[in-house]
């Protein structure tokens, strides 16, 4: 991979962190003025709390909507192709995660209870001494994302980095795929499988779409012509 893809890859995805990270520091922000050990909010505090979380999350979004745009011009300035749907998918992802997450905020601004209290001592004992025990030594609200398969991520800006960065390495290895075998090569060389693959799935060898996953969100390898790595 060239430098300046590899600089697409790389810039886009932490850009992402931090866009991610400036979004829960709002919502500890929101939550720990509003509900700090031994203070009670008055419901005028509460809603001022919940308008600011709400307020970054509408920052968030309008700052990933455009980053993505710059994605797309990035991805059209090198002649990639991507595929529209897929960047709508993501999109839409990155809208649900950040929903998701200011329900988690406005919960627990309501209520004054945080995730991590819940989960070591259980709903109902979440109120009680051990609970208000627990949340004085949380130094952070525990706000999870849940990605489109429901698992639960605790750093948010890990899973929005992970999306971006492979909706944009996969725009990447399909391009190189359509331009190898454009040029006539059908074998290619796959992230660690020490045999040939074939991009139309020829008899006889491994076939693209059951190794596909070998590009993974995190690497940098292209697809290149097997005899090219191997001669």
């Amino acid at each position: 991979m060239d430098e300046q893809k590899r600089y697409l890859l790389d810039y886009f995805s932490m850009r992402f962190t931090s866009l991610m990270d400036n979004y829960v520091m709002a919502i500890n922000g929101a939550f720990f003025t509003t509900r700090r050990a031994g203070y009670t909010p008055s419901q005028y505090q509460i809603e001022n709390a919940k308008n600011f979380v709400a307020n970054a999350h509408y920052l968030f979004l309008e700052a990933a909507g455009n980053t993505l745009e710059q994605i797309a011009s990035n991805l059209d300035a090198q002649e990639v192709a991507y595929n529209m749907f897929e960047l709508e998918h993501v999109k839409n992802q990155l809208v649900s995660i950040s929903i998701d997450m200011l329900r988690q905020a406005n919960r627990a601004i309501s209520t004054g209870i945080q995730n991590k209290a819940i989960e070591l001592l259980g709903k109902n004992n979440a109120h009680g001494a051990m609970g208000l025990l627990v949340q004085k030594k949380m130094a952070e609200l525990e706000i999870t994302a849940t990605d489109s398969a429901g698992r639960k991520w605790r750093e948010p800006s890990s899973l929005v980095k992970t999306i971006v960065r492979d909706f944009i390495y996969q725009s990447l290895v399909d391009h190189q795929i359509k331009a190898l075998h454009e040029s006539g090569i059908d074998l290619i060389a796959v992230p660690d499988i020490d045999k040939p693959v074939s991009i139309q799935g020829q008899a006889g060898y491994v076939a693209l779409k059951d190794v596909r996953h070998h590009f993974h969100p995190n690497g940098y390898d292209l697809p290149v012509g097997y005899t090219d790595v191997h001669t």
